[in-house]
């Protein structure tokens, strides 16, 4: 109250916002028919178990033991908008609860009922007890969208939907970013799929290209690096290379002719250590040992086994000190 009170007698004229309403309506009525074709698709099994019918979307989660396939989702999608389409009646009736249940009305969810009941009856279809607001025929819902579906828990799905003005300017947005792919691939929106497979197939012989490149350029840095070995002993600092890819080096170089351990530390990316020690089996030496102690020096830690062993940290700075142990390391195991 702004000023005054409020007394039994009182006249007040209330104003209801009717867009806000008509928007609540649609979604309303809009859950009844999601209820019944999520039935139809799924079986008898499903449940309301709980439901947010807002002005701008609905929200309804169900039971259900899995997720739905592309298939299942546009068939409830179809249901419910070939019912929109038929602009069927929504009629409410006062009935007994024995007169509700041999019309087949639906009530779920624990609610306790009185011996009379509100009846709502959405179409030739959809039939359940309902005390809110909906709208007059099945073509006021407008067209419904799924925006999206998953698991909230054990055996409970929940739905997404828009319907009326919220999911036409949903669907136009869709459209726009379809044209717009569209554009960037000079293509047809409608072939956009073939568009996109082109391009994808193109990328994956640009990436197998790439890979075939980079395995001849590490073969021939195998062979450069295999001549500096000393006492069939290689540690180096080698920057720009991925932790798999330093990997990668360390085990061709230990498999050399003569080799008895690799032991390679670089700067992966601005913060990003690699480490690896790989070592034959003939050795003696200890990979996982000498990884350990290294990793201490760039901040990290790792593991492996004692012929394979990977370490990852972020201090830049202890990387010559990491290589300094890990000389000292494999020297003192051969």
């Amino acid at each position: 109250m702004a000023e005054g009170t409020i007394e039994a007698g009182s006249e007040a004229t209330a104003e209801v916002d009717t867009e806000r309403r008509d928007a609540i309506r649609r979604n309303h009525t809009g859950t009844h028919l999601l209820h019944w074709a999520l039935r139809r698709v799924l079986g008898d099994h499903v449940r309301q178990q709980g439901s947010l019918v807002a002005p701008d979307r609905l929200r309804f989660d169900f039971s259900h033991f899995g997720p739905l396939s592309r298939d299942e989702r546009r068939a409830v999608e179809d249901l419910v908008n070939h019912r929109v389409i038929s602009d069927e009646p929504v009629e409410t009736v006062i009935a007994s609860r024995e007169e509700a249940e041999a019309a087949g009305a639906i009530a779920f969810f624990g609610e306790r009922y009185g011996e009379t009941v509100r009846v709502v009856r959405a179409g030739h279809e959809s039939v359940e007890l309902c005390g809110g607001t909906h709208v007059h025929a099945l073509g006021m819902i407008g067209p419904m969208k799924i925006v999206s579906e998953g698991s909230i828990g054990a055996n409970t799905r929940r739905i997404e939907a828009l319907t009326g003005e919220a999911s036409l300017a949903y669907m136009t947005e869709l459209g726009e970013r379809l044209e717009e792919a569209a554009e960037l691939l000079r293509a047809q929106p409608e072939e956009l799929g073939e568009a996109l497979s082109r391009l994808l197939a193109r990328q994956k012989s640009l990436e197998d290209e790439l890979k075939a490149r980079r395995a001849g350029e590490l073969q021939e840095r195998v062979a450069e690096l295999a001549a500096a070995a000393s006492d069939g002993l290689v540690v180096l600092r080698l920057d720009g290379l991925e932790p798999n890819e330093l990997r990668q080096l360390a085990l061709r170089l230990r498999d050399r002719p003569g080799m008895k351990g690799v032991g390679l530390v670089g700067l992966a990316a601005p913060g990003r250590v690699a480490l690896v020690v790989a070592t034959t089996a003939s050795s003696g030496l200890d990979a996982r040992s000498a990884a350990s102690a290294a990793a201490k020096e760039i901040g990290g830690g790792g593991g492996g086994s004692p012929e394979l062993a990977t370490a990852g940290g972020r201090e830049e700075a202890g990387i010559e000190q990491a290589l300094s142990v890990l000389r000292e390391q494999l020297r003192k195991g051969s």
